[in-house]
């Protein structure tokens, strides 16, 4: 991955003053503020289609945690285009998948990423054995686990009309972030997918608008918040 590409990642790690930085602090506040905020130990960051911002959203926002002294997992839920070893630099040789199919603990699977307080989970090897890399039973089975031994998970996962898996992971989370790009995103299709979350009964917290012009030349990207209509 390229060195830009790996900063605008990272960015509230690299650049905590930035306007982005503190966008995503102000993120991390709206959500802790918002109706049953504190119980929100498990969110799930989606888009309706890919391309949108997700990992760099899921990224910062752990981070954000992370920085408040929280004790964070961030997971690549995303078995079929997994990106968040690339954001950090490392390996997804072990990860999600070995967790729910091989018997790893989550203590041997997780990956330090030289960021306090935040561990990552990469989506592990694609195994073509199993006919669904994410099973319902197992992957609430997992969350439970993690929701007693971190303070924060967050899940990046993949666009919820491209993969059903996403509709397994948002039923199994407290909160849902729908992120939304201010130029490619469609909205007929940011409208379906919100309707499709509202039938499953996932509590959509607010939605994260990237892409918009930066009055910052240091910025990278623009981020705001909004609840859902």
């Amino acid at each position: 991955m390229s060195t830009p590409t790996v900063k605008r990642s990272l960015m509230t790690h690299l650049d905590p003053f930035s306007q982005a930085s503190n966008t995503y602090r102000s993120l991390r506040n709206m959500i802790e503020h918002s109706p049953n905020g504190k119980d929100r130990k498990v969110i799930l960051v989606t888009s309706a289609e890919p391309l949108e911002g997700k990992t760099t959203t899921a990224v910062n926002l752990s981070i954000a945690y992370a920085h408040e002294n929280r004790k964070v997992l961030l997971i690549d839920g995303n078995a079929y285009r997994p990106s968040l070893h690339q954001s950090f630099s490392t390996t997804n040789d072990t990860g999600l998948s070995n967790i729910l199919f091989q018997s790893f603990s989550l203590e041997e699977a997780v990956k330090d990423v030289g960021i306090r307080n935040l561990s990552v989970l990469t989506s592990g090897p694609f195994l073509s054995s199993s006919s669904n890399p994410l099973e319902a039973d197992l992957i609430a089975m997992f969350l439970q686990k993690a929701r007693v031994e971190y303070d924060v998970v967050i899940i990046d996962s993949p666009a919820l009309l491209a993969l059903t898996d996403t509709s397994i992971l948002a039923v199994n989370s407290d909160g849902i972030l729908l992120v939304v790009h201010s130029v490619i995103s469609r909205r007929e299709k940011a409208l379906q997918a919100k309707r499709i979350l509202d039938q499953l009964g996932a509590p959509i917290i607010g939605c994260v608008l990237n892409g918009t012009k930066s009055s910052s030349r240091h910025s990278y990207s623009h981020y705001s918040v909004s609840r859902p209509v």
